[in-house]
């Protein structure tokens, strides 16, 4: 594998935080709710069950959603 050399677990941070990023955005912007759930077309999955999921996925690799990382500079919740 070529690239550059980072840690597993800054990786795993990194991908928390884009995960509660586009959680954030999500249920910010009705829009992106809206136009979510058009592209699934059904009713069986939608963006509440994104966020749901988001949240989970981002407790897994570790990052709490309450408490902002080091470089984050979103407000808290």
């Amino acid at each position: 594998m070529t690239g550059p050399e980072t840690e597993p677990a800054a990786d795993c941070i990194e991908l928390g935080e884009l995960l509660l990023l586009v959680h954030d955005w999500i249920t910010a912007d009705q829009n992106a709710r809206i136009g979510f759930d058009q592209f699934i077309g059904t009713g069986t999955y939608n963006s509440g069950h994104l966020r749901v999921d988001l949240i989970r996925y981002a407790l897994l690799l570790g990052i709490n959603p309450e408490q902002p990382s080091q470089n984050d500079t979103r407000p808290p919740r």
